[in-house]
C-alpha cells in the first residue's frame, strides 16, 4: 500500500474538483487503489463518484463530507470519523468500519454486503433501501437507525425483531 504526500492528495482532490465542475475539457473522476490515508483530515471533502479500492482511512476524519456515488469497496475506515456524511448510492462493500463514528450518515440505497460495524457509532443512520446482507453489527449504536427496505439476509447483531 503507498503513502499518499500532502502534494499527491492536494492534486488528487485538485483533480476531482475539476471533474466535478468543468464545463469541458473535464478529466476522469478520481479512481486510485492501494492508498494509505491513514489520519488524513478530509473533512467536507467533495468526492462524489470518486473510487477508493482498497485503501486504508484508519482514523481519517471525513465530517460533512459528500460522497455520493462514490465507490470505496475492501476498505478500511477502522476508528474513522464520517459523522454527518452523505453516502447515498455509495458503494461499499467488505469495508471495515469497527469503532468509527457514523453518526447521522445517509446510506440511502448503498451496496455495504459484508461490511464490518462492530462498535460503530451509528446513531441516526440512514440504511433506507441498503444492501446489507451479510454485514455485522456487533455491538454497534443502532439509536434511532432507519433500516426500512433494506436487505439485511445474514446481518449478525442486529436486534431481534428489526423490521426492513
Amino acid at each position: 500500500m503507498k503513502n499518499i504526500s500532502n502534494e499527491e492528495l492536494k492534486n488528487l482532490l485538485i483533480q476531482h474538483h475539476q471533474y466535478l465542475f468543468a464545463l469541458e475539457n473535464k478529466p476522469d473522476p478520481v479512481s486510485v487503489c492501494d492508498f494509505n490515508f491513514k489520519n488524513r483530515k478530509l473533512r467536507g471533502s467533495a468526492l462524489v463518484m470518486a473510487t477508493f479500492i482498497n485503501c486504508d482511512f484508519t482514523g481519517a476524519d471525513f465530517t460533512c463530507s459528500n460522497l455520493v456515488g462514490a465507490i470505496l469497496s475492501k476498505s478500511n475506515f477502522t476508528n474513522a470519523i464520517l459523522n454527518q456524511s452523505i453516502l447515498i448510492e455509495s458503494v461499499l462493500n467488505d469495508c471495515c468500519f469497527v469503532n468509527a463514528d457514523l453518526s447521522e450518515v445517509d446510506f440511502l440505497m448503498s451496496s455495504l454486503e459484508n461490511a464490518n460495524f462492530k462498535n460503530a457509532n451509528l446513531t441516526d443512520c440512514n440504511f433506507t433501501k441498503c444492501n446489507l446482507s451479510g454485514a455485522g453489527f456487533r455491538y454497534a449504536n443502532l439509536n434511532n437507525a432507519i433500516f426500512t427496505g433494506a436487505n439485511i439476509a445474514g446481518a449478525i447483531g442486529l436486534p431481534k425483531g428489526l423490521n426492513s
